[in-house]
């Protein structure tokens, strides 16, 4: 008999999970619990990957233009998360999270800043981009920062695309020509725009900025200033547990066999 070990990453944490299994000295007995644990694995990883951050909601408390926080409460009951320090935030306005990381943005300064979304604590890793001023919307995706603002060059209101993690502008004309962008919402490779000075909401392509054919603005629509998208599963969450399912199948087969 010999132990079997697979380690694997759960989700976002830091840390490996072992599974380990007392297998027999043949390649039936070590393919089989390898379909098991892979099982395991995917179902673990989908589970984590379907649950909010923390299960935590982030609320901007903006007294006014000079001060303000950010609260953290839970959304099982309402009740402030323990152990999270509410940061201050001159002029706390938009909110966009990813994974751990918390990104607001300062109406007053114009500037974005990343905090610990368990903590509080500001990340000193992320650095707010000069050029742009008056940041209304922002979202998260593939691991960029997209950000609604005005260019401080000619005042024209774009979409910017930042390095989420080092806040390194990546492009700063994704989209341009838009009134008054304030709501972002990223669905597959869709972004879509609020407009608030015209009433708008355009589609576009996520990676270059092009308009997407077919998507016309609904009528009725009043000052969009906040969009949500309904969320769809990654690919690889997808592949995560058809390899589970796929493990498991075969796994019962070759039991009936």
């Amino acid at each position: 008999m010999k132990a079997l070990r697979i380690y694997f990453h759960p989700c976002t944490s830091t840390s490996l999970i072992r599974i380990s299994f007392q297998c027999a000295e043949n390649q039936a007995c070590k393919r089989n619990k390898i379909f098991i644990a892979l099982a395991l694995a995917s179902a673990l990883s989908l589970a984590c990957h379907n649950t909010a951050a923390a299960q935590e909601l982030f609320v901007p408390n903006t007294n006014n233009v000079d001060s303000g926080t950010i609260n953290a409460y839970s959304t099982i009951d309402g009740t402030p998360v323990p152990n999270f320090v509410p940061p201050q935030l001159q002029g706390a306005w938009s909110l966009a999270i990813s994974g751990n990381s918390l990104y607001a943005m300062s109406q007053s300064s114009s500037k974005i800043t990343e905090f610990n979304g368990i903590t509080g604590a500001t990340i000193s890793g992320f650095t707010s981009p000069s050029g742009f001023y008056d940041p209304a919307g922002m979202a998260v995706w593939n691991g960029d920062l997209y950000v609604a603002a005005l260019s401080t060059s000619n005042n024209e209101a774009k979409i910017y695309i930042l390095n989420a993690a080092t806040g390194a502008t990546i492009i700063s004309e994704l989209v341009t020509g838009l009134d008054g962008p304030r709501g972002l919402a990223i669905l597959g490779n869709d972004l879509f725009v609020g407009n608030v000075e015209n009433d708008t909401i355009g589609e576009y392509d996520a990676t270059d900025g092009s308009p997407v054919v077919g998507f016309t603005s609904p009528s009725g629509v009043s000052n969009p200033g906040y969009l949500v998208a309904s969320p769809i599963p990654e690919p690889s969450t997808w592949v995560m547990l058809a390899a589970g399912v796929g493990s498991l199948l075969v796994f019962r087969r070759r039991r009936r066999s």
